[in-house]
């Protein structure tokens, strides 16, 4: 059985990875919610934004930090 996000996003928050979701539909900000746009017309907008989880990543990231995040996120998914 796999995991929902929730269930990856708060098991890799309890093992110390900060996680987050940055990518948001467009469709769904608030400036463009005046054009009235339909969630069934951006389907693979939705289905990206449904399982995407931002990890951990900027340049003075150790070899150790990496190791941890790698090794973290295969023991929650598997």
């Amino acid at each position: 059985m796999s995991k929902s996000r929730k269930q990856v996003f708060d098991e890799l928050i309890a093992n110390g990875i900060g996680v987050n979701v940055h990518y948001i539909p467009i469709y769904t900000q608030p400036y463009y919610l005046r054009f009235g746009f339909n969630k069934d017309e951006f389907e693979n907008s939705e289905m990206y934004y449904k399982r995407a989880i931002s990890i951990p990543i900027f340049s003075s990231m150790s070899l150790d930090q990496q190791d941890k995040i790698v090794n973290t996120i295969k023991e929650v998914l598997l």
